[in-house]
């Protein structure tokens, strides 16, 4: 017959270790969870002589959740954009202009 204070113990251990592994279930389920959204500022931002180029933080709660980086960019009139090849989907919008 099994020991009762061993019997005991691992009941404790497999009650802690699922009351940890529920609590951090819960913190993954409520974290993307926003009550409200916060209109972020550019974390980053570089002038030069064809523009603007803003850059935001991706692990702010709004932008990590939505599982995206965001990055604008401001060309001046006559100014230029290089090509850039990235490794990822993008999409790309005008606001002024045509391609």
């Amino acid at each position: 017959m099994a020991n009762p204070f061993l019997l005991s113990l691992s009941l404790c251990l497999v009650l802690l270790y699922a009351s940890a592994c529920l609590g951090e279930g819960l913190d993954r389920f409520n974290e993307c969870q926003l009550d409200r959204l916060n209109a972020l500022e550019p974390d980053n931002r570089i002038e030069s002589e064809g523009g603007v180029t803003e850059t935001w933080n991706s692990n702010k709660p709004e932008l990590r959740c939505a599982g995206v980086a965001f990055e604008k960019h401001t060309i001046e009139p006559q100014g230029l954009h290089l090509p850039s090849y990235t490794n990822f989907p993008q999409i790309i919008m005008i606001v002024q202009g045509q391609i």
